[in-house]
């Protein structure tokens, strides 16, 4: 059984400084042909869902999505709102705060739909992970948290949730699990000999149904086994930090999904700047746009993104920011956003043009992650 799979694999080793044979290297420098990705490409069932527009429920331009089989979860900078897998809405889950069960910015969310629970961690309480009864809306505990709080966080197999603590340097631990109650079940030791920075992005994922990730102080994907942790990509961006003194400039990867065929992920340009909150610090180089790229694992090609094709809407989209749950990518547009959008294309959601106004809720565009 999948449980049995995933609860073995939490046997914790420390695995070698080596990237290991068999690694693919995925080089970014060397790509000289960009494409035009398909959504079709990367989903499989893919739907349209308007977010129901209620008067206590008005989404601004800054929020971000869980998307599952049952419920879409929408959170930004003041609530949270539930809504049906059809956008329905059902009710209000936090608002803004100190007090259990409130945030101040929410930094990893899943969901258990089978058990009807959602757990995120927040800035605002910076040692425990928050759980909310979905059946009710109702706090209903925190689990401890460790090493602070997860950056990252995923459900597997039958509720193991998987987690990469903000602070790796002081952390023992590159990833652990708990269980949805919050008992420690273990985790993948930290190598010692790793070069020790922390990067802004990790990632945590699920494809083959293995876990997936990439810490915060390796440019690696690894999938880990019932036994140990096995390296299967190395991306590289081209320079990295080394001194990290100001004005610095260096690159590094960020992991968006993988699939059953794709891995999408962006090149960042960063640097090193000073700020209100300390010296030299990793911040983007606002002369240089991120670069997205597709690596094909069928034909073994690399290629930069030039756009994303959606199909059913058929138009391109140069300027995209996915949401990744553990089974789904979401693409969100603004009613009016979208309006223009589908104005222009010849596509079978036209008659919905007459049938939005632009101050409504968002449209989302779900797809179901080919795995």
């Amino acid at each position: 059984m999948l449980k049995d799979i995933l609860i073995s694999m939490i046997i914790w080793v420390v695995v070698g400084c080596g990237n290991g044979s068999g690694v693919k290297r995925l080089d970014t420098r060397a790509v000289e042909k960009d494409t035009v990705l398909k959504w079709s490409q990367l989903v499989g069932e893919s739907r349209l869902v308007r977010l129901e527009t209620k008067e206590e429920a008005l989404l601004n331009d800054y929020f971000r999505v869980w998307a599952g089989e049952k419920y879409i979860i929408t959170y930004g900078n003041e609530e949270m709102y539930q809504f049906a897998a059809d956008g329905t809405y059902i009710r209000k889950l936090a608002s803004y705060g100190r007090a259990p069960g409130e945030y101040q910015n929410i930094i990893a969310l899943t969901v258990d739909e089978p058990g009807e629970r959602l757990y995120f961690s927040d800035y605002g309480r910076q040692n425990s992970i928050q759980v909310i009864n979905l059946k009710n809306g109702e706090y209903e505990n925190s689990l401890p948290g460790i090493y602070g709080f997860p950056k990252k966080m995923i459900l597997a197999g039958d509720s193991v949730l998987y987690c990469i603590p903000l602070l790796l340097k002081d952390a023992a631990y590159e990833i652990y699990a708990l269980t949805s109650s919050g008992q420690f079940l273990g985790g993948i030791k930290k190598e010692t000999c790793r070069e020790e920075r922390q990067k802004n992005h990790s990632y945590l994922g699920i494809a083959g149904g293995f876990v997936h990730y990439m810490s915060g102080i390796t440019d690696t994907l690894y999938r880990i086994t019932a036994d140990t942790r096995k390296p299967e990509y190395y991306f590289h961006a081209g320079y990295y930090l080394k001194e990290f003194k100001p004005d610095e400039k260096g690159e590094e990867i960020e992991m968006i999904v993988e699939t059953s065929r794709f891995i999408l992920f962006d090149r960042l340009f960063i640097r090193m700047a000073d700020s209100r909150f300390g010296k030299n610090i990793i911040t983007y180089d606002e002369n240089r746009d991120p670069e997205t790229y597709v690596f094909d694992k069928l034909n073994d090609g690399l290629f930069k993104v030039k756009s994303i094709y959606f199909n059913d809407l058929d138009f391109e989209l140069e300027d995209y920011l996915f949401e990744v749950s553990e089974h789904y990518l979401c693409q969100s547009f603004s009613a009016m956003k979208f309006r223009e959008r589908i104005k222009l294309a010849n596509a079978p959601y036209l008659d919905w043009y007459n049938a939005i106004a632009d101050d409504e809720n968002p449209v989302v565009v779900l797809g179901k992650v080919r795995n």
